[in-house]
């Protein structure tokens, strides 16, 4: 089930160290517990602000995996 994002008010990209990966395409799917957008957890939108470089890269590098996984194949 898809739902728009929860957090509306909350500018995930405003970060003066490592840019957010959200594309504001904001669909939580909760059958996969990701965005659809950017395919992060809700722990990783909500807490990237506070979270360290390394943390944030941590979340980058597992992204790409997700993404491959979860996104709906080309239907061409």
């Amino acid at each position: 089930m898809l739902r728009h994002c929860l957090f509306p008010w909350f500018d995930a990209s405003v970060s003066a160290d490592v840019l957010s990966p959200c594309v504001k395409v904001c669909e939580f799917d909760s059958s996969i517990g990701l965005c659809r957008g950017c395919y992060r957890d809700l722990d990783e939108i909500t807490l990237w602000s506070q979270w360290s470089l390394v943390q944030k890269q941590r979340v980058l590098d597992r992204l790409d995996a997700r993404r491959l996984r979860f996104q709906p194949a080309d239907p061409a």
